[in-house]
């Protein structure tokens, strides 16, 4: 059974929309070098992440030390402070802003080679309190290698517009949001370059920090996946450097969320709750309940049998209101009780 997304705390959404940014700080560096891109004469996958609020977001790099040479692809960071270097041997991670996200020292480097599959190209968001928090959006920009590509073209790529500004050429990233290992049914542009409206004063290509804001659905993914996409193809793929950087994700607390929904089939009573309440599964199936507290602490977790109640002692809770998680099936529902 499915239902309508409705607000659940109609009269808390104004006071309880809180956003907190996983940046990547905390990350390190090889001793002389402004970046990280795998470990050298390493083959295979390596993971770097950035954590906030028990959330941890990943990101996979891949090593190919074939040949003596090292050649990396997925995911890199770096704290590259260069918007005109087009060397790939030295500037290949280098942000065109030349910083991180306001004015942050590190930011992450994501490159498509021509063999990534979706393991790599992959950024996996892991909840230690699942849906209780949720990714809203982040910043990207373009790389330097991209940037200057696409303004002044290069041995490959064409210079964006063409001779006469007219061409209607565009760089983007498109992502895919993925539950539980199964993409959702839409995806989600963003466009690093964009020239082909009519009128050339608004072509542009992406030079600072810019905010993505996610859609509503891409909110509740378990990871995102992402595919470089470019008008200048030739006949090995696209032409344009395929690289771009991102850095600040921001994270909400789900109370916020305009998607919480309530279980017609539980009842609660009372609410508010004192020292004790009831909760009654009216309908035939079985439901997992986890109740979290609005520091995402998880304080209960039991399953309730269906035309089944139960009694839970409440007598050592705090003051406060309490958020109630029902898992039934495939479907995920959320009840307030306040004590």
């Amino acid at each position: 059974m499915k239902k309508l997304f409705t607000f659940l705390f109609a009269t808390m959404v104004a006071q309880t929309c809180f956003s907190q940014i996983a940046g990547f700080e905390n990350l390190t560096f090889p001793a002389g070098t402004n970046y990280w891109k795998g470990v050298p004469g390493s083959a295979g996958d390596s993971v770097f992440s950035t954590s906030m609020s028990n959330n941890t977001i990943s990101f996979i790099n891949q090593n190919d030390s074939s040949f003596g040479m090292n050649f990396w692809s997925g995911w890199a960071y770096s704290k590259g402070k260069d918007s005109m270097s087009t060397s790939y041997d030295t500037s290949d991670c280098n942000a065109f802003p030349a910083m991180g996200c306001n004015n942050s020292n590190n930011y992450a480097v994501a490159y498509q080679s021509w063999d990534d599959y979706y393991n790599r190209i992959r950024i996996n968001l892991y909840n230690a309190m699942p849906d209780f928090y949720y990714l809203t959006g982040f910043y990207i920009t373009n790389s330097t290698i991209a940037y200057r590509s696409m303004q002044n073209g290069d041995g490959i790529a064409k210079i964006f517009g063409g001779p006469t500004g007219n061409d209607p050429d565009y760089f983007k990233v498109r992502f895919t949001g993925w539950k539980q290992g199964m993409p959702l049914n839409d995806t989600f542009d963003f466009y690093l370059a964009d020239f082909r409206d009519t009128n050339n004063a608004n072509d542009y290509i992406i030079k600072d920090w810019t905010k993505v804001n996610l859609p509503s659905n891409f909110q509740i993914v378990d990871s995102l996946t992402y595919v470089l996409e470019s008008s200048d193809v030739g006949g090995f793929g696209m032409n344009t450097p395929a690289y771009f950087c991102i850095d600040n994700f921001i994270i909400d607390k789900l109370q916020s969320a305009s998607y919480l929904s309530q279980n017609s089939f539980m009842k609660i009573y009372p609410n508010p709750i004192n020292n004790e309440f009831q909760m009654t599964n009216t309908s035939t199936e079985a439901m997992k309940l986890s109740i979290f507290n609005l520091n995402g602490q998880l304080i209960y977790t039991n399953e309730l049998t269906g035309n089944n109640s139960m009694k839970i002692n409440s007598e050592n809770w705090s003051k406060g209101v309490y958020l109630i998680k029902i898992q039934q099936g495939q479907n995920q529902f959320y009840q307030k009780i306040i004590k």
